[in-house]
């Protein structure tokens, strides 16, 4: 797995951190790490001036039930901000989100906000987007259609876009010491049918996997896993069926994650909030 970090201070680059799962963790999950630094990763990406506002963003984690469940999983680019890793679709939210026109176009549940809102309707334009997937309502829209406006696509189509069928799983902020920060909202939601389709570039290819598969590839390298990724792919291992995952989800109370970074001589420490339900919340790196 890898996770981009802040590089020694005095320096611009960003330090990609590779993962080794050590099974004295007592739950299967990384204790000691080794870091490289490879040639292609060299961006200024960390912040030395003040912090930057959060960028409002959704990520779709759509389940389907085969023989397993199933998450999809896009390989990004070779954006720098990402690293080729392997994430769950999904991007910033942009002011066309919240517009008032798509008000005749969404099936929403009563009391959500409009940014709530918003970002629910981002999460699934960027699913459109990025792998040609809607719900399976709109089975008969054409995958092709992504390079118009995506309330054109809908209002174009006759139905309305269910929003009420997104759950809130999580919360992650990118850390202050990063220039791009994202305020990430993960829904998981139900989509049983459709393959993916993807542009080559910005993403590089998509596969459903079983949850417990993509922490395996994570382990042996195959797969490139950020923090956030590696922690929601641990939480859905924990349900057998998309039915108990979308129910634990609803379960639990959403904390807002913002890893903290310590630096303690040759090593850092990063943390999450130890109630924030996850198995893994501290974490020591070899920094050189």
């Amino acid at each position: 797995m890898s996770y981009q970090e802040q590089s020694p201070p005095g320096t611009n680059f960003v330090l990609v951190i590779d993962i080794t799962a050590d099974s004295s963790s007592g739950c299967g999950w990384p204790a000691p790490f080794a870091v490289t630094v490879p040639d292609v990763i060299k961006a200024p990406l960390v912040n030395h001036a003040s912090p930057v506002t959060p960028v409002p963003s959704a990520t779709l984690l759509l389940l389907r039930q085969r023989a397993e469940m199933e998450v999809l999983m896009v390989k990004r680019g070779s954006d720098p901000a990402f690293a080729s890793a392997h994430v769950f679709p999904g991007g910033k939210m942009d002011a066309s989100d919240i517009s008032p026109e798509w008000l005749p176009h969404i099936e929403v549940e009563e009391g959500l906000t409009e940014i709530e809102r918003g970002l629910r309707i981002a999460g699934w334009r960027e699913i459109f987007e990025e792998t040609g997937l809607l719900p399976h309502s709109f089975a008969d829209v054409a995958q092709d259609n992504r390079k118009m406006p995506f309330k054109d696509v809908i209002a174009s189509s006759g139905k309305r876009l269910p929003l009420h069928h997104l759950h809130l799983a999580a919360r992650w902020i990118t850390p202050a010491l990063m220039k791009r920060r994202f305020d990430t909202y993960f829904f998981l939601c139900a989509l049983d049918g459709g393959e993916a389709i993807w542009d080559g570039f910005e993403i590089v290819d998509a596969e459903w996997i079983n949850p417990a598969a993509a922490l395996a590839k994570g382990q042996s390298g195959e797969f490139k896993l950020l923090f956030p990724t590696q922690s929601e792919l641990q939480r859905l291992a924990q349900s057998n069926t998309v039915d108990a995952a979308i129910a634990a989800a609803k379960a639990r109370q959403v904390t807002v994650i913002e890893p903290r970074h310590e630096r303690h001589g040759d090593k850092l420490r990063i943390t999450i909030p130890p109630d924030a339900g996850y198995d893994v919340w501290e974490t020591w790196f070899d920094a050189g």
